[in-house]
């Protein structure tokens, strides 16, 4: 069957869909609804990650609109402003006992192909699986938090290029 080129305008309808999704899920989270981590990981993945089947929805508009998407991190070690790209590409560490790292696009990558966000496997990865041990503070697993604080970034530097977009049309 013949597959038709989405305009700009419809690719930016459907990442203002995304981001809806994406901002429903966080409250549902935020609510203690744990399970639409599930649906965190899923929308991520159609947003930032790069796969051989997969445009990142909104890695790819901005690069279209050459609109740089900064995210503000606050860590333990203060306060930080990078690029989106950069800040899923970056380590994500997961420490305790075990020594383990991966990235942010990893992570994202893991929980929506092994854990229900896009399908189950019946194996799961040691790395995440590590992640999804323990409480934190405010009763939320490392992975729902993680995902929880990603899903932040990706909806403030989307509904940002958004508005830039919205304000480039009306001009």
């Amino acid at each position: 069957m013949a597959r038709l080129a989405k305009t700009a305008l419809q690719l930016v309808c459907d990442l203002k869909d995304q981001l809806g999704l994406l901002e429903d899920a966080i409250n549902k989270v935020n609510s203690g609804d744990l399970k639409y981590s599930k649906t965190l990981a899923g929308i991520l993945r159609i947003l930032v990650i790069q796969t051989h089947a997969n445009k990142p929805l909104l890695l790819d508009l901005a690069k279209k609109y050459s609109f740089n998407l900064i995210v503000t991190i606050d860590s333990p070690f203060g306060i930080k402003k990078e690029s989106l790209e950069e800040h899923i590409k970056g380590t994500f560490f997961v420490s305790n006992t075990e020594k383990i790292h991966m990235s942010n696009e990893e992570f994202i990558k893991i929980a929506s192909e092994q854990d229900g966000g896009s399908h189950v496997d019946s194996a799961i990865d040691f790395g995440y699986q590590f992640a999804n041990e323990g409480m934190l503070i405010g009763g939320y697993p490392p992975k729902v938090l993680k995902l929880r604080i990603l899903a932040n970034h990706v909806l403030t530097s989307g509904k940002e290029f958004v508005e830039f977009v919205e304000c480039q049309d009306h001009l």
